[in-house]
């Protein structure tokens, strides 16, 4: 099968958040340890999928650090809602908890009048604990190699092609329809852009830090640096659990397109040795691709020239697995980046 990526795939995930494991929502007391018994994760989808791989992972490493038995169990139907509804009625001592994916907690409640849960009050986050990027596939049969070519066979074919997802209010069916919709809008002149997309959906959802990440993200890849600046140190003052993870921007972005932001950066750092935004920035690219050397060679050189006034650094430095050394690596003082010791 031939695999096609696009950035509309990656903006939805980015938009709905990656998967996530929740205990029902009160607050286990004090008087024993925890977990006391055998602890249960709920899998709200049949075998096979990423939700149910997950939990099968971790779960012999939980239960060496946890000294309990862990027991998987899958609760399927009805886009998630089966599992939910089992957890949300059970004893919250936090020893039943649940892999909870975009549509249990942000999607269903908008394709259907009513749930058998609520997932504002219901549950209560434990840990972000994986990011995945969907992808386009389609049979090695079908003559085509990049998104655009299966839009124009597409449209050569209309009604003939098929597209199957995960299930209503997946992120595989989002994308599907966002795909559908951004066709509609440009048909009609209407297109909008990913940094559209986010500014809307911060009116429907306000001061979501992953909503500021995605943004920023889409500022960066439209070469808005400052407002992509703005918009990531928005984001990890307000939630600093979202310097634990690192973003795959490579799939963002498009290699073609990351590599053009980084040479845009690259010339504005150097053309402007007194701006810390460009080196920012850097730091931010190469940490999520990967590079935490030169990620933290990046971060002493943008707080030198914030003159060590700007608190994100520290954050960074505390919540970012970074190496010990502070130099910036040889081949970006071949770049005629200034180099931090001097």
């Amino acid at each position: 099968m031939n695999r096609i990526t696009s950035r509309i795939s990656r903006t939805i995930l980015t938009l709905c958040a990656a998967a996530a494991i929740a205990p029902a929502a009160q607050a286990v007391t004090q008087e024993s340890p925890y977990p006391a018994r055998t602890l249960t994760i709920v899998v709200p989808f049949p075998p096979g999928g990423t939700a149910d791989a997950l939990p099968r992972l971790i779960a012999p490493q939980l239960q060496a650090a946890l000294g309990v038995p862990i027991v998987v169990e899958n609760h399927a139907g009805a886009s998630g809602m089966v599992g939910a509804s089992y957890v949300a009625r059970s004893k919250p001592d936090g020893s039943v908890i649940m892999v909870a994916t975009p549509p249990i907690l942000a999607v269903n409640q908008w394709l259907y009048k009513k749930l058998p849960y609520d997932p504002g009050k219901d549950f209560a986050p434990i840990t972000d604990a994986v990011e995945t990027s969907n992808m386009i596939v389609v049979p090695a049969s079908l003559p085509v190699r990049t998104l655009g070519e299966l839009v124009a066979l597409a449209k050569t074919r209309p009604g003939a092609l098929t597209f199957a997802s995960g299930g209503n209010g997946t992120s595989h069916h989002l994308c599907g329809e966002m795909l559908k919709k951004a066709e509609d809008l440009m048909k009609e002149g209407k297109f909008t852009t990913a940094i559209d997309q986010y500014a809307a959906a911060e009116q429907v959802a306000p001061n979501q830090p992953l909503i500021w990440i995605g943004r920023a993200n889409a500022e960066l890849g439209a070469s808005y640096y400052g407002r992509a600046e703005a918009h990531l140190k928005q984001a990890f003052n307000s939630d600093k659990a979202l310097l634990m993870a690192q973003y795959d921007l490579r799939s963002f972005l498009g290699e073609d397109r990351m590599a053009s932001v980084i040479k845009d950066l690259k010339e504005m750092a150097t053309t402007n040795q007194q701006s810390p935004t460009p080196v920012f920035l850097l730091a931010y690219i190469a940490y999520n691709t990967g590079n935490e050397r030169r990620a933290a060679g990046y971060i002493d050189l943008a707080e030198k020239r914030a003159g060590n006034k700007d608190p994100v650094y520290k954050l960074l430095r505390e919540h970012w697995t970074l190496p010990s050394t502070q130099e910036i690596p040889g081949d970006d003082k071949k770049d005629n980046l200034p180099d931090v010791n001097k």
